[in-house]
């Protein structure tokens, strides 16, 4: 989390949340903050950081070739011989995924990683969809 930070424990929306908009950055919070993104926007660091760490070295030492995926609804690419896997991961207990992630799923090479600890659980598409419940619905302008 972000504010768990101590490089941004002086930041104004960490220490008053509720105050008006905008509030000042320093450059140095603004490129700590920039590190907890990726190019494409999503964690480098915090638990689902972590969980894709466990992940990538659990498929390394198991011989896979793994990269960080170029395409929306998974977040690894995984190879190993003509075999290829598009990973999403999520650590236990926040395992929410999102519109992409589900369009994804119908691929039969997806998969949904859970990481509980060190062991890992996976789910094909149709087995992650199945146990899942919708918490949001999207309703589109008239």
């Amino acid at each position: 989390m972000l504010a768990d930070d101590p490089r941004l424990h002086s930041l104004e929306v960490v220490k008053n949340p509720k105050a008006g908009n905008p509030q000042r950055v320093t450059t140095d919070q603004l490129t700590t903050i920039g590190r907890y993104l990726s190019d494409r926007d999503t964690a480098s660091y915090g638990s689902i950081a972590q969980a894709r760490a466990i992940v990538t070295h659990a498929y390394r030492s198991r011989g896979w070739q793994v990269e960080r995926a170029t395409t929306a609804g998974s977040d690894l690419t995984c190879r190993h011989g003509a075999q290829v896997l598009q990973i999403v991961t999520r650590p236990v207990g926040e395992v929410i995924i999102g519109r992409a992630e589900v369009a994804a799923a119908a691929a039969p090479d997806w998969r949904l990683i859970v990481v509980d600890g060190l062991d890992l659980i996976e789910f094909d598409g149709p087995g992650a969809l199945n146990r899942a419940e919708p918490i949001a619905y999207w309703i589109p302008p008239l």
